[in-house]
């Protein structure tokens, strides 16, 4: 087993056994705090990530890490690079919303190269590897089955989600939510990390995010172009690296509204 294969199989076997303490919390807890730009957060986020970057120090002590709650580490200095967001979708979570989910992705030698995302409450893992494919596990599975995103074509006959409108609204870009809406066969919030399983699996045709974080971008992006899907950032744009913002889906969708996304206020 190589230096990569070793860390993929580390993270497969973590992201599962950190369900139970998870769960705990969610069905359990009802209080979080509050960051101080507004979003929560709980001891189940801190703890999660804690465990996480230990176990990192203990296995892999040479590299880097990118989390959600706690300070960057060694990633200047390190061919491989972890990134963390122990609860993506901690909204969701703290209201007893199931389409939370935790999040890993890996770097090396600068390329995202793989991502993976367990949604405990909902008993769903989906992972991918660079080059190798996009995979989805469900509930009363066993085994993993390879992923295909949509190819629907026609914007009336495609389904569009998204986080929540107010996030388009508070990072300045209402604008593109209003040239979407209403063009779409139906729009709804299945959002946060969720959206994009969807999407790799070719239940919805589009995902939009106006901004995210290196730890948002790297498992979704990975896992969504392994199923197929495109992905561009919220202006219409293509990147070999990890862009913070998400325009994800259907090819065909997603090159429909290009022009929309560069309409201007």
């Amino acid at each position: 087993m190589n230096e990569i294969e070793k860390r993929i199989q580390f993270a497969k076997e973590w992201i599962e056994t950190i369900t139970p303490t998870i769960l705990d919390v969610y069905y359990n807890q009802s209080t979080y705090d509050l960051k101080s730009n507004n979003s929560e957060v709980t001891e189940a986020d801190r703890n999660t990530e804690r465990d996480f970057r230990n176990k990192i120090k203990n296995l892999f002590s040479d590299d880097g890490i990118i989390g959600e709650e706690f300070p960057d580490e060694n990633k200047e200095n390190s061919n491989f690079t972890w990134t963390i967001d122990p609860i993506d979708g901690t909204r969701a979570f703290v209201h007893g919303v199931p389409f939370f989910g935790s999040m890993i992705g890996l770097i090396h030698d600068g390329q995202p190269i793989f991502g993976i995302i367990k949604y405990h409450a909902l008993n769903e893992t989906i992972y991918a590897i660079r080059s190798k494919g996009a995979y989805w596990k469900s509930p009363i599975s066993q085994s993993f089955v390879r992923c295909q995103a949509s190819k629907t074509s026609n914007m009336s006959e495609a389904v569009f989600c998204l986080s929540g409108e107010e996030y388009f609204k508070m990072h300045e870009k209402q604008h593109i939510y209003d040239s979407l809406n209403g063009k779409f066969k139906f729009t709804r919030t299945w959002g946060d990390c969720y959206g994009y399983c969807l999407v790799a699996r070719g239940k919805i045709d589009l995902m939009i995010d106006p901004a995210f974080h290196v730890w948002d971008s790297v498992p979704l992006k990975i896992i969504t172009e392994e199923a197929g899907a495109v992905y561009l950032d919220i202006e219409g744009n293509q990147s070999p690296q990890s862009p913070l913002s998400a325009v994800c889906g259907s090819p065909h969708i997603v090159e429909a509204i290009v022009p929309l996304l560069k309409v201007r206020e």
